[in-house]
């Protein structure tokens, strides 16, 4: 998906990233990856959010996705993501992406990631289900699944027995534009966004600095 680098939030933030050839990890094709960022490294300027970790990591961006949808990719782009962001010198890799379907060539990869002692993050899955979604529920990645404003289950997370912890995942504001269209109906004024649970794509990776 990429993301927005010169957004005002992340000013002074230490940011670099790679794209395949033919595209741009900056900016965010989809909308999703700018917000992910957003949220992990937002500064503290008085002007939007704020991040969990403002000014305290810097950012290496991989896309994985491109265009608006970010339908799919192979695991061996997952794999060669994750793989950059390690040599790119990432203690935390975060990955806002997830798939029905288990890989050999991604549970190695990771496995050998996580005895490198780097933390892979992935979501639990949008699905609202208990099935496993991959790469969250290999043993060597943590998978988050999401809690609403009053710490309830999020409807649309999913559950399993893969999930180490959950974090606020419902009406989340972050460092992208709240884009919305009016409708009427009924006689009643009503606004248009994505639904909940809607699925976009990001790869990144967040190193600490010294």
């Amino acid at each position: 998906a990429g993301n927005n680098a010169a957004h005002e939030d992340f000013a002074g933030i230490a940011m670099t990233g790679y794209a395949p050839a033919g595209q741009s990890w900056t900016p965010d094709s989809s909308g999703h990856g700018t917000p992910v960022a957003g949220t992990i490294a937002a500064a503290n300027n008085n002007v939007g959010v704020v991040g969990v970790s403002p000014g305290k990591v810097s950012l290496h961006i991989v896309k994985v996705f491109d265009g608006a949808s970010c339908a799919w990719s192979y695991s061996s782009t997952l794999v060669d993501a994750a793989n950059r962001c390690a040599s790119a010198g990432a203690k935390v890799i975060n990955m806002s992406l997830g798939g029905s379907t288990s890989s050999r060539t991604e549970r190695n990869a990771f496995a050998s990631l996580d005895s490198q002692g780097v933390l892979s993050i992935a979501a639990a899955g949008n699905d609202g289900n208990n099935r496993s979604s991959y790469p969250a529920s290999y043993d060597s990645v943590m998978s988050v699944a999401a809690v609403d404003a009053t710490n309830a289950h999020a409807s649309f997370s999913q559950y399993n027995s893969q999930v180490e912890i959950a974090a606020p995942g419902v009406g989340v504001l972050s460092t992208y534009p709240f884009v919305s269209a009016p409708m009427n109906a009924a006689g009643g004024s009503y606004i248009v966004a994505a639904m909940t649970g809607s699925v976009v794509l990001l790869a990144l990776a967040m190193k600490t600095l010294p």
